[in-house]
């Protein structure tokens, strides 16, 4: 009878051990805490102004830079970000000309007259972030005499591989509103294919491809009295 009571007094004081070690072990209120949601990741919005394709005519005249204009972009807002990343590309020389971070959904950007450029913004919540689609614009030339044409952009190839064939077309724009032509030089694989003069439309129904090949063009624009040129970027037909 002695030895059975001993038994059971041991196993008392283990149960009283045990419990007091997992109340110690929990927290005080003894409530376990939520796990963290994390950050959340920028909603997709939308750029809105300088507007795509356009040449912008809005823009304040900066002191002692007469060649340069202040133009405020401006964007939607998006869910969840903390704040924005502008950055601004010379279409000419592909390089950042602008960068700018701010928590308001605007921003002055500083530019060049009479050029092309490439916008978007970044929205930013810690460490995700949510990038817009990219907009091209142009700044007004100046305001006396004759507008230079803009350089051609937006070219895009459209391949047929039933009848292995591209279709070209391109955008050009000048401040004048000149009745614009283009001289077209097709290039495949830096061998000269085709050549065009005086074209009165932005667009080149077809041309023989080879598979495999590479295919840009140097589009010369002018309005009667002045010209620009670009080279397109490299199509490869597949």
């Amino acid at each position: 009878m002695r030895g059975y009571l001993k038994k059971m007094a041991i196993a008392f004081v283990v149960l009283a051990i045990a419990s007091c070690s997992s109340k110690s072990s929990g927290s005080d209120d003894g409530v376990e805490p939520e796990p963290s949601q994390g950050t959340e990741v920028p909603a997709d919005f939308s750029l809105l102004f300088p507007y795509n394709n356009e040449v912008c005519l809005e823009g304040a005249l900066v002191a002692d830079q007469p060649a340069k204009l202040m133009i405020n972009a401006k964007w939607e807002a998006s869910t969840s970000a903390t704040e924005y990343d502008l950055s601004v590309i010379d279409s000419k020389t592909g390089e950042e000309v602008a960068h700018t971070k701010t928590t308001n959904t605007n921003a002055d950007m500083v530019l060049t007259k009479g050029a092309l450029y490439q916008w978007s913004i970044t929205a930013i919540n810690q460490d995700k972030s949510k990038k817009s689609s990219q907009w091209s614009f142009y700044t007004r030339g100046e305001g006396v005499g004759n507008h230079v044409p803009y350089p051609a952009h937006n070219i895009s190839f459209t391949a047929d591989t039933v009848n292995d064939s591209l279709a070209i077309e391109w955008e050009a724009a000048d401040e004048d509103n000149d009745t614009l032509t283009f001289n077209v030089k097709v290039f495949e694989n830096d061998l000269e294919i085709e050549s065009y003069s005086n074209l009165e439309n932005p667009s080149i129904d077809f041309i023989d491809s080879i598979s495999g090949a590479k295919y840009y063009l140097v589009i010369t624009v002018s309005d009667g009295s002045s010209e620009t040129t670009t080279t397109s970027a490299i199509f490869e037909y597949n």
